[in-house]
């Protein structure tokens, strides 16, 4: 089903043999009607179906599946012959709800087999967000029932037939309760092995409802036996062989995206990235390794990180004494590149912060459209402004539109080798100064044509710094495999300086050993993905299920790598340490154990030698960690490390340097003073000031004349209204009789006011009017 780019947020409800009515907009397992062994046979049997339904019969079809509101107005149908992914016939249908006559609430869009009769999706997108309450009302154990109690009694001929896995769940608590919960039910055969192509899946919000169902299940299909199978220490011995693990530098990429690394104090890593575990299968009847379309493959070889020459071709281009001219630069890249005659420039644009150097460069856009609109060319180039040198250039050949004739489908093809060829030739023209640091690493590119009308191989080229790869930078090169003509062109890289390794990293084998305690060979079914030929149409060779040994690895830590200086994991995003299941052991047991477990596993403290202190004083920069971090969800967007410090006590290299500029620049902090002093404790009217300005409601706060407390100690406060509506909400309560404003706030106190500070906001967020 096609995808749409739409705002809000969207529900994705795809449906085969399924049935739900709703309450309100939200899909509620008590809600939903019941689907019996009859109606299941009925759909299994309208398989059968080889004439093509008709609009009203499709209509009808989805009505009898499932009630429509009546709110909900028919408003559109269309009729596809070839729906992707398995390329047949669909009727699509659109029930929209609106508020008056314009403005759209609600929609329902169902895709229904125009062979077969049968509903085999369906879209259920709400234009507004839907009320959610942190903590979330069920968790995962409970979400999980919930899936199972729906799929019992709406697919109960299925429910034998399945075992249930629970997937793509966050690990932590969302902080804004937001959480869906992914139960993917996936179908067992023969002795209890499993088929994980096909399958039911049940999304849970934390509210307890079922917001998206989708059922695949292929009915005709036969499995090999599961007799006279290679052993699963063969098959796990080959798949360890595929994956190939190499040390490289990394920055977290959060760092990198919000200027972060411009500073000399961003941390650079020695790391092993998490490699890819769903490449390869091992075939457990003739023990050869099949890819994800099926075919057989030799066990991938690693790359040697050799660079193209072992001494530059040229020296890096100087900056020049003046920046270049828009004319000089189309010059430039006109001398290198025919331009066909019938391409005219449109454009060329000067930016002084391009890359991720922030140089001064020129853009360059040339384009074609011809009159009857079958195809349509363009060019793009970039140029530094600097040095003349090219940076980038993309040459689409010609886009052909469904109706523009001759694909080439039968023309001959040059080979990827004569591709690399041309590639490693090209940037031995336009860039020779880089040659001796970039390697090429044949299994990460495409020997296989890019299935279009215009092919095309994508060759990337690596770089390589103090003899380490660096994954992100490099050089890609694109070949058209008709003509062999350079199809594009773009130098990805900056200038900074990379440390040289120190001696005693961890070496592949001890990050290979580190990451397989993650993975399980498993012996399952495989249906290998499908795959089309340069026309769009589906390879029809491709039916085979096979009997194969799969990795299935742990989901958490695809988005981390290994440090190879402390041997723990990182997280690709922070650089923070991966805390998985474990906890502080003196929080164990502890009054606040809920509210700093959930504080510690968002990174908001540290733990030395398995302890966090929580009775202990929380420092004020500890305090600000914590207070950004639950206001962005648990996920911190760096600052510009290069920004004039707020305080002079908490500079660039501090580590809450950016939590405290980010509060600054929110207006939690005043900064009436030079120094922050961010070791120092924090009272409790402190706290109060800050929680309340992160809710929104300091200017409030601060009007006076219209708040009263009734504590004792009333006298001794000065931030009355800030007071007033941390107790209000339930954030700080206070010990009934008393505030105490000037007592120390502890680890364990402030993450509890915290999240009382999340539980607040949710029910604001849902419309609930606190009353202070």
């Amino acid at each position: 089903m096609e995808k749409r780019k739409r705002s809000g947020k969207m529900w994705l409800v795809s449906v085969l043999a399924a049935t739900m009515a709703f309450s309100g907009f939200s899909f509620s397992p008590g809600a939903a009607a019941s689907f019996n062994k009859d109606e299941v046979s009925k759909i299994v049997t309208a398989a059968e179906k080889k004439e093509e339904i008709t609009k009203e019969e499709a209509i009808r079809i989805v009505k009898e599946f499932m009630e429509i509101p009546d709110s909900y107005k028919l408003e559109s149908t269309s009729f596809s012959s070839n729906w992707y992914p398995k390329r047949m016939p669909v009727w699509r249908i659109n029930w929209v709800e609106r508020q008056g006559d314009y403005k759209p609430v609600n929609q329902l869009s169902f895709v229904v087999d125009a062979e077969k009769g049968y509903v085999i999706s369906m879209d259920h997108y709400r234009y507004t967000d839907e009320p959610a309450s942190f903590p979330p009302k069920v968790s995962t154990e409970e979400a999980q029932k919930i899936a199972e109690t729906y799929v019992q009694k709406n697919l109960p001929e299925f429910f034998d037939k399945v075992k249930v896995k629970v997937q793509n769940t966050p690990d932590l608590i969302p902080l804004d309760g937001r959480v869906f919960y992914d139960i993917v039910f996936e179908r067992v055969v023969h002795d209890n092995i499993l088929f994980p192509e096909n399958f039911i899946r049940v999304n849970v919000n934390g509210n307890g409802e079922i917001t998206s169902v989708y059922f695949h299940w292929d009915y005709e299909i036969s499995f090999p036996d599961v007799e006279h199978r290679i052993s699963s220490e063969e098959a796990e011995k080959l798949l360890k062989e595929t994956l190939a693990v190499q040390m490289t530098y990394i920055r977290p990429w959060r760092q990198e995206a919000y200027g972060q690394n411009d500073s000399e104090s961003s941390p650079i890593y020695f790391g092993y990235r998490y490699p890819a575990t769903g490449q390869y299968y091992v075939d457990a009847k003739s023990g050869v390794l099949r890819d994800m379309y099926g075919e057989e493959k030799d066990v991938p070889a690693i790359a040697e990180i050799k660079p193209l020459v072992d001494q530059p071709k040229a020296d890096e281009p100087a900056p020049l004494p003046q920046e270049i001219t828009s004319e000089q630069a189309v010059d430039i890249v006109t001398s290198e590149f025919s331009i066909n005659g019938d391409l005219v420039m449109q454009d060329t644009r000067y930016y002084d912060s391009w890359g991720r150097d922030k140089i001064s460069v020129w853009m360059i856009n040339w384009e074609a459209r011809s009159e009857d609109s079958q195809y349509f060319k363009w060019v793009r180039a970039v140029v530094d402004a600097s040095t003349g040198q090219i940076l980038e250039f993309y040459n689409d050949g010609m886009i052909k539109t469904e109706d523009s004739g001759d694909t080439g489908k039968d023309e001959e093809k040059i080979s990827y080798d004569e591709a690399k060829k041309i590639a490693i030739k090209s940037i031995e023209k336009l860039s020779p100064h880089l040659m001796h640091q970039v390697y090429i690493d044949d299994s990460m590119n495409n020997h296989d044509l890019i299935r279009a009308p215009e092919q095309h191989y994508f060759l990337y080229f690596k770089r390589i710094v103090n003899g380490l790869s660096l994954d992100d930078q490099g050089i890609r090169v694109g070949v058209n495999a008709k003509s062999g003509e350079l199809t594009s062109f773009a130098i990805d890289w900056d200038k900074k300086d990379y440390p040289v390794p120190p001696e005693g990293l961890m070496s592949k084998e001890q990050a290979l050993d580190l990451i397989l305690q993650d993975v399980n060979v498993e012996l399952t079914y495989f249906q290998p993905y499908p795959r089309y030929d340069a026309t769009g149409e589906l390879d029809k060779e491709q039916s085979s299920i096979y009997l194969v040994y799969r990795m299935i690895s742990d989901n958490r830590k695809g988005a981390y790598f290994i440090d190879a200086q402390s041997g723990q994991w990182r997280s690709l995003e922070t650089g923070e340490y991966f805390r998985g299941d474990e906890i502080p052991q003196d929080i164990e047991g502890h009054w606040a154990q809920k509210e700093l477990e959930l504080m510690y596993r968002y990174n908001a403290f540290e733990m030395e030698d398995g302890l966090v202190h929580p009775d202990e004083a929380i420092k004020r920069g500890e305090l600000i960690k914590m207070l950004v971090l639950a206001v962005h969800q648990g996920n911190y967007y760096p600052v510009d490390m290069n920004q004039e410090a707020a305080f002079k006590d908490v500079a660039s290299d501090s580590k809450y340097f950016s939590y405290v500029q980010t509060a600054v620049a929110r207006n939690w902090i005043d900064t009436d003073s030079d120094t922050f002093n961010p070791e120092a404790s924090v009272d409790r009217e402190e706290l109060a000031v800050l929680i309340t300005r992160a809710l929104g409601y300091g200017s409030l706060a601060d009007t006076e004349g219209i708040f009263y407390i009734s504590f004792e100690d009333r006298d001794q406060i000065k931030e009355t209204g800030h007071v007033a509506i941390v107790s209000g909400l339930g954030i700080m309560k206070g010990d009934g009789q008393r505030f105490h404003p000037d007592q120390t706030v502890s680890r364990a106190q402030a993450a509890v006011a915290f999240y009382r500070f999340l539980e607040a906001r949710a029910k604001m967020r849902s419309d609930q009017t606190p009353t202070f």
